[in-house]
């Protein structure tokens, strides 16, 4: 998951709850996490799986 415009105190809350709840792949995100992730573009998902 990519999350970005996430500088203020709430979203940093957010995103440490779900990291100690086990995190991406272990852990569903909060739904509120939806309002700022994006997807990458194609040269960087390129990159991830090169």
């Amino acid at each position: 998951m990519w999350l970005g415009l996430v500088n203020d105190a709430d979203a940093t809350a957010d995103i440490t709850a779900w990291i100690e709840r086990g995190g991406p792949g272990l852990a569903d995100p909060p739904g509120i996490l939806d309002l700022y992730g994006f997807t990458s573009s194609r040269r960087v998902r390129g990159q991830e799986e090169g």
